[in-house]
């Protein structure tokens, strides 16, 4: 005999019985076709554990063709008034699965469009965690009674009693016969069931199928169909499962889930907002959550967008307490464009994050405000705030609360988060360091399912910041000793503002060392006045500059600013250059003009830039963090140490010594006069050396203070500002606005008015 996966696809339980119809409204058929050239027919088996998820075996998942589900279903063939047809929007298999005999063989399929709970469709429950399957079970499915290698196809639904086996007992039984192919291998994450001398089995098409148990007069199931040996029954062999509550399945689900949180007062998150899809004709749906970043922007989950179907209108609603009614505070507008992280790749992974722009702007009001980003890291044990419309059942199929329910959770640091969920799912875990995760590890508070990009908050009742989006944890919901899992706010939507991104992969040409260094010209065509180099910028994304303030408010009031990037000769018309007129300048409201703090500001070009080699974005820093070490500073500024100009010929490039605050603040102080304030603020930094040989000098304003981050990526770390002359005097360090403490400013500049 063989041992297989009963993934040929050809439905079989031997020596089972027709069903009685809805018997077992929990299971489906899963059905492959590629119409119309292939029709739609049943594959695998699968259950209902709420409205927009079914639970079926990894080894079901096929890439290649159109799925759809159907419930309610007795008669396979048969057109049936009680049967509900749904296409499936996404499936995660176990990122543990490798195909074929093997286990971690559970997936998840996700729906378009949610199910109808009647009499005909309901979900089944799981067991909780950790417990044994001992005694009877039913086995369900649109199986075959033939115990050859070629099936027989029954018109209706077939069930089977089997025992569930020890998996002692179990291994001993499947390896009692010579076997062709994969040897059998059992794990503590499966089940068998089955007696060896009788013929009772699951066989291909059964694969996904539920195996159930009446505990309390519910169905509860305990385990998936994965495998067994070929033929069917006729082997005398065992049928091997993949058990529920399964100790290592961790899925952004859909199941609008706070567990043991309490209902919110009415407008006390008003940063809170509803994600809905529908259709005019039929209604919306709360799917997810967000919160609110600006009038125009609202900020999720990435696997909260990729969920959303083509067709029908995705919408927000903010102001929202009662999911059930109408309010007088609540605000509907359309989303217009969605942003998710380049860097995400779906599913269970890091960056999981996104952002929508509204079609129109947020009128805020008491109940609709916008909430600040993290102005520093959360520290362990700190408590925090999540909200979101949820149940305080602690089961994967809650009864919805309509009202915006809310939890405060305990941060748990990195390396005791990514420990406990390593011990729970018996694999390496997907949390890194740039995730946040809450507890308690001794309770059953949790985040969970549709709960999925709700915001979590530090200070919620007063200067109220957002340090996370809620992204995944365990099922089920409320496990004891399991984290939920956030995406880390604090540089996730700068990165998301800098699109598009880096180029990749290219090779640095000579004269492409520094892509991303800009001239700022400016001139009056008005007046006659030439277009000339005034100072120097860095390019964050294609259409927009980051510079220095006083680059803006030294210029006289008229006239127009040019950016030139792909520069290297600046007087010479070069192949590799690019020009683009200035359409708006922002300086940072705090900047007064003089030597001084908050020395910053954003051009935005009037096209984007066409990247290339000589042409690219350099990356914005982690926020908040003090760069250290060396860093490369490059412009076009004068080269000589008097007060009288000398322009160099080329981009000019240095290697300087970032030296520390006190030290520098000290070496200033020296050369002021008595009583003389000095203008070093916490938010620059220096460069040295401080003997006299290097130094950022006039014509090199607003230009970058480069560093490589941890991915070897260029990182922009400071903003050329001022430094005392003459240039490249001794104890006179160069000053530059530090760039990550600005990142929110940045970011929410480029979101408004992107």
């Amino acid at each position: 005999c063989w041992a297989v996966p009963t993934g040929n696809l050809h439905p079989r339980i031997t020596d089972g019985v027709a069903a009685s119809r809805g018997e077992f409204p929990y299971q489906v058929s899963i059905q492959y076709g590629q119409p119309p050239l292939v029709k739609f027919s049943h594959s695998c088996g699968g259950s209902i554990l709420n409205e927009r998820t079914i639970l079926t075996a990894g080894h079901c998942i096929l890439n290649n063709r159109k799925v759809r589900v159907v419930v309610g279903k007795y008669e396979l063939n048969a057109e049936e008034s009680t049967q509900q047809v749904v296409n499936v929007a996404r499936s995660v298999v176990h990122s543990g699965y490798k195909g074929g005999v093997a286990q971690h063989d559970i997936a998840l399929m996700f729906l378009s469009t949610p199910l109808k709970l009647n009499n005909a469709v309901q979900p089944i429950s799981l067991p909780t965690q950790g417990q044994k399957q001992t005694g009877q079970a039913v086995l369900s499915g649109w199986g075959s009674t033939s115990k050859s290698m070629f099936p027989s196809m029954p018109k209706v639904l077939q069930k089977a009693l089997v025992p569930i086996l020890d998996n002692a007992d179990c291994y001993k039984q499947l390896t009692s016969q010579p076997v062709s192919g994969q040897k059998p291998e059992l794990f503590d994450t499966q089940v068998c069931s089955g007696i060896a001398g009788k013929e009772v089995s699951a066989c291909s098409g059964d694969s996904g199928g539920p195996l159930a148990q009446n505990i309390g007069g519910k169905h509860v199931q305990v385990g998936i169909v994965s495998w067994g040996m070929m033929p069917c029954g006729s082997s005398h062999m065992p049928s091997v499962y993949t058990p529920k509550p399964y100790r290592g399945y961790v899925v952004p689900l859909y199941d609008k889930n706070i567990v043991a949180g309490h209902e919110s007062n009415p407008g006390q998150y008003p940063w809170q907002v509803s994600l809905q899809w529908g259709l005019p004709s039929s209604g919306y749906i709360h799917f997810c959550s967000g919160a609110i970043l600006s009038h125009h922007w609202i900020v999720t989950a990435g696997h909260c967008v990729l969920a959303v179907p083509a067709y029908g209108d995705f919408i927000v609603k903010t102001g929202k307490h009662n999911l059930g009614a109408v309010e007088n505070s609540e605000q509907t507008i359309q989303v217009a464009k969605s942003i998710i992280h380049d860097n995400y790749v779906g599913d269970i992974a890091p960056y999981d994050i996104a952002l929508l722009k509204l079609a129109k702007p947020l009128i805020l009001t008491s109940t609709i405000r916008k909430i600040d980003l993290p102005q520093s890291l959360v520290a362990r044990n700190t408590i925090v705030t999540l909200t979101g419309w949820a149940s305080t059942l602690k089961a994967i199929t809650p009864v919805l609360s309509n009202r915006l329910q809310v939890a405060e959770l305990p941060i748990v640091d990195y390396p005791t988060c990514k420990k406990a969920i390593d011990n729970l799912t018996g694999t390496p875990s997907p949390v890194d360091s740039r995730t946040i995760c809450t507890g308690p590890l001794t309770d059953s508070l949790s985040a969970c399912s549709s709960d999925s990009g709700s915001p979590l908050v530090v200070n919620a009742t007063y200067m109220p910041q957002l340090v996370g989006i809620y992204t995944w944890g365990l099922i089920p919901c409320g496990t004891v000793a399991a984290p939920s899992v956030y995406t880390n706010m604090i540089s996730s939507v700068a990165m998301l503002a800098q699109r598009p991104t880096r180029i990749v992969g290219g090779k640095d040409a000579e004269k492409g060392l520094n892509p991303w260094q800009v001239s700022v010209h400016w001139g009056d065509p008005v007046r006659k006045i030439p277009s000339r180099h005034i100072c120097g910028g860095s390019l964050v994304t294609a259409g927009w500059v980051l510079t220095a303030g006083h680059c803006k408010t030294l210029a006289p009031p008229v006239g127009e600013f040019h950016v030139f990037a792909g520069k290297y000769k600046l007087d010479v018309l070069e192949e590799t250059e690019q020009s683009r007129l200035v359409n708006r300048v922002f300086v940072h409201p705090r900047y007064d003009g003089r030597v001084g703090p908050y020395d910053i500001a954003l051009m935005q070009v009037e096209r984007p830039f066409l990247l290339n080699p000589f042409v690219s974005t350099v990356s914005l820093p982690y926020p908040y963090t003090i760069p250290d070490g060396e860093a490369m500073l490059t412009g076009w500024g004068s080269i000589g140490r008097t007060r009288v100009h000398e322009k160099p010929g080329n981009l000019q490039a240095a290697v300087l010594p970032i030296i520390d605050y006190d030290v520098c603040k000290r070496a200033i102080a020296r050369s002021l006069k008595p009583k003389e304030k000095n203008p070093l603020h916490p938010t620059n930094i220096c460069t040295g050396p401080l003997n006299g040989s290097l130094s950022a000098c006039k014509g090199d304003s607003g230009g970058p203070l480069v560093t490589r981050n941890g991915f070897g990526e260029a990182e922009v770390v400071g903003i050329v500002s001022w430094g005392l002359f003459p240039c490249g005097g001794k104890n006179a360090p160069s000053v530059y606005t530090r760039v990550s403490a600005f990142i929110t400013w940045i970011a929410i500049i480029m979101l408004n008015h992107s």
